[in-house]
């Protein structure tokens, strides 16, 4: 009996010393046993975060061990699903990665991590592919989330993002070249036009093009700042070369203005000697082009120009000076008469391509009669007048009107004569 009871007593003990190694498996709503460091450790776990083992533990009012999604204090925590240990760095879920900083907390947003950005949207999944974030766009690698910089291929298109990530449209200068990426940020090649002006691109690598450059079979000539020339003489050692309305170099005869024909040889080169024959018709010509490419290339804008840009000044009304001889006073000094005004109408219309026609007549004013001179566009069969000089000294318009309308000036047909270049 004494035997019996000295067991007793020493099962009793054993209890009393094991008591402390029994937990409460919150994880499975059961107890397990913990090894002696943990028992250190753990003597008085509470509800909440409890680091033990070198790593973080949260659990709940009723002791419970949490796993997997946590919020606390407004944060997002992640505990891993089978040791409940709290989760840092990257860590898949599902199909989504999430990253958690050494705190243990979820992050959202632009997170700079090993030297590289990611973004993570607001549920903390990290964003691959194309991004709109802040009315920018990025691109993050698909397999990885970095963030992109520099030009990246996606798909069959070349992007560029700069060192911040950002993409780029319109035009960007990048290692010493210029580019140009559209609306949606696609590298562009080949032929662009940006507002009223043609850019080549070379089709491999998308760099702007300058000097002269030959494309399927034809000679182009762009400027240092890639704008393509039309409609213009360009000087070489031996003679001038012209390039047209397309901006193709014209490597055979043209009509280069109504009765001027301008001949170059099979390199476009036409001879100094032809070209100053007709160096008057040639710089009123360049004169009107140039001007309208300032005012946008219509007739009314032309016509606008023409009876409101020049200063009237008396001055010779002898038509056999000739059309270019008042073009170039008008576009030089941006004074003369109606003449002038008439002139660089004429000139500007034919750059339009317009049928068009200088008069020198006259009209029947109030008590006698008055030079004058004017336009005449023919289209469709039809004749209409053109006499900006109208607007400039009364605002009104003689803009395709027909003679014998009103409003119009009594203009004495049987007295008019057709002025020559």
């Amino acid at each position: 009996m004494e035997c019996f009871s000295k067991r007793v007593r020493l099962i009793l003990i054993c209890l009393v010393i094991l008591m402390p190694l029994i937990y409460f498996n919150e994880a499975n709503n059961s107890y397990g046993t913990s090894n002696s460091q943990e028992l250190s450790q753990n003597q008085d776990v509470k509800a909440g975060w409890n680091y033990m083992d070198d790593s973080w533990y949260y659990f709940n009012s009723s002791g419970a061990k949490i796993t997997g999604w946590l919020k606390a204090s407004g944060t997002w925590y992640y505990l891993d699903p089978e040791t409940g240990v709290m989760a840092t760095g990257f860590r898949q879920v599902g199909n989504a990665w999430y990253y958690l900083n050494s705190s243990g907390a979820m992050q959202t947003g632009w997170n700079y991590i090993d030297g590289s950005w990611y973004y993570f949207n607001n549920s903390g999944a990290r964003v691959t592919g194309w991004l709109k974030t802040g009315g920018t766009w990025y691109y993050l690698d698909p397999e990885t989330g970095v963030m992109a910089t520099g030009f990246k291929q996606v798909g069959n298109t070349w992007y560029y993002l700069y060192s911040n990530g950002a993409m780029q449209t319109g035009w960007s200068y990048i290692d010493g070249s210029w580019y140009y990426f559209n609306g949606s940020g696609a590298r562009a090649t080949g032929w662009i036009k940006v507002g009223r002006t043609w850019y080549y691109l070379d089709p491999e690598t998308g760099v702007m093009a300058t000097g002269w450059q030959n494309v399927d079979g034809k000679s182009y000539f762009l400027h240092s700042n890639g704008a393509m020339e039309s409609n213009k003489m360009i000087q070489s050692g031996d003679g001038v070369q012209y390039v047209g309305y397309d901006g193709a170099l014209k490597t055979t005869p043209f009509q280069y203005i109504k009765n001027v024909t301008l001949n170059p040889d099979s390199n476009g080169l036409i001879s100094w000697a032809e070209y100053n024959s007709y160096r008057p018709q040639i710089e009123a010509m360049e004169s009107a082009n140039s001007i309208l490419k300032q005012v946008g290339y219509s007739l009314w804008e032309a016509y606008k120009w023409s009876g409101s840009a020049i200063t009237y000044r008396n001055m010779t009304t002898d038509a056999s000076n000739g059309i270019s001889y008042f073009a170039n006073v008008g576009f030089n000094q941006r004074s003369g008469n109606c003449y002038t005004m008439a002139s660089t109408f004429y000139y500007m219309a034919s750059a339009l391509g317009y049928d068009v026609y200088q008069v020198s007549g006259f009209h029947q004013g109030r008590y006698k009669v008055w030079a004058h001179s004017w336009c005449e566009i023919r289209m469709n069969g039809n004749t209409y007048i053109y006499d900006p000089d109208i607007l400039k000294e009364t605002g009104r318009t003689i803009y395709g009107s027909t003679y014998g309308q009103r409003g119009t000036l009594k203009y004495i047909l049987s007295k008019n004569q057709y002025m020559n270049l």
